[in-house]
């Protein structure tokens, strides 16, 4: 009989895992492959416990609940989710990550046309950049010295 209590506490364990990681990981804006990232797991290994079929470590998990910004009882299924610690969403290196990875498995060309793409998108901006370095005030133009001052 304490085996049926044991595997149905389990089950349910593994079911609020499961269902509280993917609403962590939405609520963050982030793909499975980045979760996986920022937890140290495979992306494989995280979609299996995102799916039900995989339990983590208790090392694990209390490395997804600081990653993710989740309690550790909220991740159990022992308290409700809490909203997202905004310091933790997505950045523009999570960005540039996830721009990579869509890359890798890219035809040739099409790197070849984001890369000139990006060489367009930089000229017009660093050719504008020495004309927004602001002026020098006043005061140090009016200090600097002039040849007639000798």
């Amino acid at each position: 009989m304490s085996k049926t209590k044991s595997t149905t506490t389990s089950q349910r364990i593994q079911e609020a895992l499961s269902k509280t990681l993917a609403n962590a990981r939405r609520a963050l804006k982030l793909t499975q492959e980045d979760a996986a990232e920022r937890i140290g797991i495979s992306a494989e290994f995280y979609a299996r416990i995102e799916r039900g079929s995989a339990i983590p470590s208790v090392q694990t998990m209390l490395i997804m609940s600081d990653s993710l910004g989740v309690t550790p009882d909220a991740l159990l299924g022992y308290r409700p989710l809490s909203p997202p610690d905004p310091s933790l969403e997505p950045n523009d290196a999570n960005d540039v990550r996830l721009a990579i990875r869509r890359l890798r498995g890219s035809r040739p060309e099409l790197v070849r046309f984001i890369n000139k793409l990006l060489q367009e998108w930089e000229q017009p901006q660093s050719e504008a950049a020495p004309a927004s370095e602001p002026a020098q005030p006043d005061s140090e133009q009016a200090s600097a010295p002039t040849s007639t001052d000798s």
